[in-house]
């Protein structure tokens, strides 16, 4: 007999990690990587516009639940 354990879903790293946990100094690290690693790549966002992006784009969705048939048999 087989046995399959699904493993625990953690939880996002919003809640986890100390320095996501505030929504200010979320912004700024998210503000901070995002004009470095387009630095990187050769891109060059100062963070005044990174910042007018972040104030224009729309709220986040939460991702819809899955239904029991995609969680026993998921795509590949």
């Amino acid at each position: 007999m087989i046995k399959f354990t699904m493993p625990k879903k953690k939880p996002p790293l919003s809640e986890t990690n100390p320095y996501l946990k505030d929504p200010k100094e979320r912004r700024q690290w998210i503000v901070t990587t995002v004009v470095s690693s387009t630095a990187i790549e050769g891109v060059h966002f100062s963070k005044e516009m990174i910042e007018s992006l972040l104030d224009d784009a729309p709220p986040a969705r939460k991702p819809r639940k899955k239904t029991p048939a995609e969680t026993r048999f998921p795509e590949k």
